[in-house]
């Protein structure tokens, strides 16, 4: 029986594109991501924490469209950013057709829904930071299930519990602000934002209020 030679490299053209499909599929399914949804706010969480120029996206549920504005729980790092890429997140924008956004920059960036500024459900925050930021000395999260941070957010005290030693607390930008000696200390004389504490075997972030 002859072989077609024509059909094995159609085939394996066939495989490699499927594989490749495959690949770009579940790479792009990796990205964190947040959902705004005019009745449920955003899910699964208000929070994301990324690594600099680490895409992350945004989904909508619903009908309603949502210009992303700065503000709603503090002032951004960068204040600019947000008016200055000048998003609005359409109902056609859905896991299927996310809006992919990335910041070069390491900070907090704090937004909310332009057309519903006062609607706490649809303020969110993204933490900055990591390899690769401009302009700012980073550090890495390592987070651990040996140790737990509460309240998170945080007011007066925090405590982590599993923290017999020392730590340190550095700002989003990399720099020192408090050295902690205990699992429990308290935070009420920081600025309002986010916040990194570092130990010798792990590294984790919490939020002042």
């Amino acid at each position: 029986m002859k072989t077609n030679k024509k059909s094995i490299i159609m085939s394996k053209k066939t495989i490699l594109t499927l594989a490749l499909a495959f690949v770009g599929t579940f790479a792009m399914a990796q990205n964190q991501f947040m959902t705004w949804s005019h009745n449920g706010g955003h899910t699964p969480s208000q929070y994301l924490t990324v690594d600099c120029n680490e895409p992350f996206e945004f989904h909508n549920v619903g009908f309603q469209t949502h210009p992303v504005a700065e503000g709603g729980f503090g002032p951004s790092t960068d204040p600019n950013f947000w008016p200055s890429q000048n998003l609005t997140l359409t109902p056609a924008m859905g896991a299927s057709n996310p809006m992919i956004v990335t910041i070069p920059t390491a900070g907090t960036y704090n937004f909310k829904c332009g057309s519903n500024p006062t609607k706490q459900a649809l303020w969110g925050q993204i933490m900055v930071t990591g390899p690769g930021c401009e302009g700012a000395t980073s550090v890495e999260v390592i987070e651990s299930d040996k140790f737990t941070i509460y309240p998170n957010p945080a007011t007066d005290v925090l405590t982590i519990e599993g923290l017999n030693g020392a730590a340190v607390v550095f700002d989003v930008n990399g720099k020192k602000v408090m050295n902690v000696m205990s699992g429990t200390f308290d935070i009420s004389t920081l600025s309002n934002g986010t916040y990194i504490v570092k130990a010798e075997s792990f590294t984790t972030n919490f939020i002042k209020e």
